[in-house]
């Protein structure tokens, strides 16, 4: 197998480990996933969590919640890809059975394992979240990750990032959650710096106010912002591509019974 077959065979792992499409009850959410080369360093994944999200729950509790994670390691291309992959062989072997519990857990997990005896070349930005739909509350750590935003109507803010570090610096470090109120028809947007550093032909970046414009005056459904973003940051690149991998996330908590809509671009 030459180098180029064996980028190819990691970008297809790659692409197998993201998620395919899941219906959750509850959420409508759409994505974008672009590489700026065969493999990618950006991660993201989307999950219906109903149990096991704090230590009191049980199998039978249902509650309709989900789980998003995204991240990015510094750099692209096939290392890039190869530290994505093996942090989600880590996440895989994750219990939420001893503190801390959440996205804090999984991360305090992740990090520990991440280290290994050499020397590592990247280190991982994380955001990752939990939503409880019975207390209408978004749990959330961010690991050095930009903040997300949240629309709420037509008002787009940014959500407290908090002061954690960035996976793979300090292997004894202990992350802690945040939460925040998140309502039905709320929209979550979380996305890696790809975005946001995007250059026009004059060097500037497309930057988090052109974002958050496209976010705030697009119509109220997940793939409709996600549109609106990426039509933007197209327009603004001059391409479909970037020189960094670009990911976006849009998710939507609904009332249960609400029809979910996922779209793949």
């Amino acid at each position: 197998m030459d180098a180029h077959q064996a980028i190819e065979t990691l970008a297809d792992v790659q692409r197998l480990l993201l998620p395919d499409e899941p219906q959750i009850r509850g959420l409508n959410y759409a994505f974008h996933y672009q590489p700026a080369a065969v493999a990618a360093g950006d991660y993201y994944d989307v999950m219906r969590l109903n149990y096991g999200i704090e230590p009191d729950f049980t199998e039978t509790t249902q509650i309709d919640g989900w789980g998003v994670m995204i991240a990015d390691v510094s750099g692209h291309g096939p290392a890039a890809a190869m530290e994505a992959v093996q942090f989600d062989a880590i996440l895989r072997t994750y219990r939420n059975d001893e503190p801390p519990h959440g996205p804090a857990g999984a991360l305090t997990y992740a990090n520990r394992f991440f280290f290994s005896r050499r020397q590592r070349r990247h280190f991982l930005t994380v955001f990752a979240a939990l939503y409880r739909p019975d207390l209408e509350q978004l749990v959330y750590c961010s690991a050095g990750h930009h903040p997300a935003l949240l629309r709420r109507g037509n008002t787009v803010m940014l959500i407290d990032d908090g002061n954690d570090i960035p996976l793979g610096i300090d292997r004894d470090y202990r992350f802690s959650n945040l939460s925040r109120p998140m309502k039905a028809n709320d929209l979550l947007v979380v996305f890696t710096d790809g975005l946001l550093e995007a250059e026009d032909s004059a060097g500037e970046a497309f930057g988090l106010d052109r974002l958050s414009d496209a976010v705030a005056n697009a119509d109220g459904h997940p793939s409709a912002v996600r549109d609106a973003v990426i039509n933007a940051l197209q327009a603004h690149q001059g391409s479909p591509l970037g020189l960094d991998d670009q990911s976006l996330l849009v998710l939507q908590p609904v009332v249960p019974g609400c029809a979910n809509q996922t779209r793949r671009t």
